[in-house]
C-alpha cells in the first residue's frame, strides 16, 4: 500500500491508495486510477445532515460526476462492517451494445453517524478481476469515524466445551437458517481433540436426515490452501523452490505462447499472478493428458492477450485463474510426501 490520505472530508474517513495507483481530487470526489488508466474508483463523503436518505446520497454522488447514472440491474443489502451500517451494495447494467460495452459498474452504499460514504467501481472488462484484490484493499481501508478495530492480541483463548459449544452450535444454525444455507458440516480440533464435529440442516431438502462428519460435500476452491501447504512442505523439505519453473514439473502444459509457459514459475501459480485467463470450460481440461487449452494464453496489463514470441514475464497483480491453479493442483499432491515440516510462507516478489 502506498500508505494512507485524507479524504474531502478527512474527519470522516481515510482512505488508502494501493501503489501503483494515482489518486487525485475533483471538488469533493476523490479519484483513485489503476495503472492501467483504464478505470476508477470513486469515493465520495456526504454529511447525513445534507442527505436523508441512502438514495439521496447516491444521487449527490452523480451529480458531483456530472454524469448520468447507467439503468440499475441490481441492488443487495450487505453486513455491517468496520463501523458502517445500512450497507447495500447496487450493480448497474454494463452499458452492453454501446461505449461502455464489457465495464463493470458498482456502487458500494454505507452510512455512519455523521457521513454517508459512497464508493463507484468503474472498471474495464480486462481489470474487473485483476485489479479485485487492490480495489478490496481501498473499501477494507475505509473505517467509519470513531471505529476502533478488534484485537485478539492479549485475550486468552478458551476452551469450547458445555455452554461454550451450545452457544457455538446456537450461532452455526441461527446464521444458516438467516443465509437460508440447506446444510452446513463443522469440525473443530482444539489441543489436538476433536470438540465437536456434526452436522446443521438437511442433506436433502425435504427428507429430514441431518448431515454428519462423514457427509461428502463439494470441495471446490478448498483445494487451494491444502495445495498451497503441500507445496510449502515440499519447500521445506528441499525438494521443490517457490522459483522452480513448472514446465519440467508439469510437461503437458501447453499454452498458445510456448515462451510463456517456460517463464512461468511454481509462486505465478499459488500466489494467482500467472495472468493466464479463466474460464468456467477449462476448469477439467488439464486432468485430461496432453489436452491443455492451446488458446488460454497470458494476457498483459492491457487485457489483450500477449503478442506471440514477445517477452511475457507474469504480470505483477492479482488474476484469479482456474487452469493456472488446477496445474498446480496437478504435481503437487503426487509429489507431497510424508515427511513433516512447517509450511513456508509463499511469496509473489521477484
Amino acid at each position: 500500500m502506498a500508505g494512507s490520505a485524507g479524504l474531502a472530508a478527512p474527519s470522516a474517513a481515510a482512505l488508502e491508495a494501493p501503489a501503483g495507483w494515482s489518486l487525485s481530487r475533483r471538488g469533493a470526489l476523490s479519484v483513485l486510477v489503476p495503472p492501467e488508466r483504464d478505470s476508477r474508483n470513486v469515493v465520495l463523503l456526504v454529511p447525513a445532515a445534507e442527505a436523508a436518505s441512502g438514495e439521496q446520497a447516491v444521487a449527490r454522488l452523480w451529480r458531483e460526476l456530472e454524469e448520468a447514472p447507467p439503468p440499475l440491474q441490481a441492488e443487495a443489502p450487505l453486513p455491517d462492517a468496520l463501523g458502517w451500517v445500512e450497507r447495500r451494495t447496487l450493480t448497474y447494467t454494463d452499458g452492453a451494445g454501446g461505449a461502455d460495452a464489457g465495464r463493470s459498474v458498482t456502487l458500494l452504499r454505507q452510512r455512519s453517524a455523521t457521513h454517508w460514504s459512497l464508493v463507484l467501481q468503474d472498471l474495464s472488462a480486462a481489470n474487473a478481476e485483476r485489479r479485485d484484490a487492490a480495489v478490496q484493499e481501498v473499501v477494507g481501508s475505509m473505517e467509519a469515524p470513531g471505529y476502533q478495530r478488534e484485537s485478539f492480541a492479549s485475550r486468552r483463548a478458551l476452551f469450547l466445551e458445555g455452554a461454550r459449544l451450545a452457544a457455538l452450535r446456537a450461532f452455526v444454525e441461527g446464521a444458516r437458517r438467516e443465509l437460508q444455507v440447506p446444510r452446513v458440516a463443522l469440525a473443530i480440533l482444539q489441543k489436538d481433540r476433536v470438540v465437536l464435529a456434526e452436522g446443521f440442516g438437511e442433506r436433502k431438502l425435504g427428507e429430514g436426515q441431518r448431515p454428519d462428519a462423514d457427509t461428502l460435500f463439494m470441495v471446490a476452491s478448498t483445494t487451494k490452501p491444502l495445495t498451497s501447504l503441500m507445496a510449502a512442505r515440499l519447500v521445506d523439505q528441499g525438494r521443490l523452490a517457490w522459483s522452480a519453473p513448472v514446465r519440467p514439473l508439469l510437461p503437458q502444459l501447453q499454452l498458445a505462447d510456448p515462451a510463456a509457459a517456460d517463464q512461468l514459475q511454481v509462486r505465478h501459480l499459488f500466489c494467482a499472478c500467472s495472468a493466464v485467463c479463466w474460464s468456467w470450460s477449462l476448469m477439467g481440461a488439464p486432468r485430461r493428458k496432453g489436452s491443455w487449452p492451446k488458446r488460454c494464453r497470458p494476457q498483459g496489463p492491457s487485457g489483450r492477450p500477449w503478442p506471440r514470441g514477445s517477452p511475457c514475464p507474469p504480470i505483477p497483480c492479482w488474476r484469479h485463474a482456474w487452469p493456472a491453479t488446477t496445474a498446480a493442483r496437478i504435481w503437487a499432491p503426487s509429489r507431497c510426501g510424508s515427511r513433516g515440516g512447517k509450511p513456508s510462507s509463499i511469496s509473489a516478489g521477484p
